[in-house]
């Protein structure tokens, strides 16, 4: 029995549609690579800044609590008129308050949600699966 030039062109039909599939899918994968690309960055930089405000913090509070530490045991031992320890324990609470303002600026959260990109993608996707007027194949 021969095929039919009808199963010819139904199989050409139904590989024409698999090749589409296929292109649409390595489409779909290499748009989510650059996406994946583009959200590392942000996350990166974002963290970033935190953790360097998070040093900066730490940094200015060990220093202001060893000034402060240092002012306190010279008053105590010597009380003497020696003026750098007044330098100290005045210098000590700026510090202080410098690394406070720090972590506060540290916990802030992000001014923009992150991955926003990622976010409106996927959302699109959403919708453009679940729309039975357009299948996608």
């Amino acid at each position: 029995m021969q095929p039919s030039s009808d199963d010819y062109q139904n199989d050409g039909a139904l590989q024409n549609r698999f090749q589409k599939v296929l292109r649409s899918l390595v489409l779909y994968v290499q748009a989510r690579h650059l996406l994946f690309g583009l959200e590392f960055q942000e996350a990166f930089e974002y963290f970033s800044k935190r953790t360097i405000l998070a040093l900066v913090a730490f940094v200015f509070l060990v220093f202001g609590y060893a000034l402060l530490l240092a002012g306190a045991i010279i008053v105590i031992d010597h009380f003497t008129r020696v003026p750098w320890w007044f330098v100290c324990l005045l210098l000590a609470p700026g510090h202080l308050v410098i690394g406070y303002l720090c972590l506060r600026l540290a916990k802030r959260p992000p001014e923009e949600p992150l991955f926003k990109e990622s976010i409106n993608e996927l959302a699109k996707d959403r919708e453009w699966l679940s729309n039975p007027t357009k299948p996608w194949w």
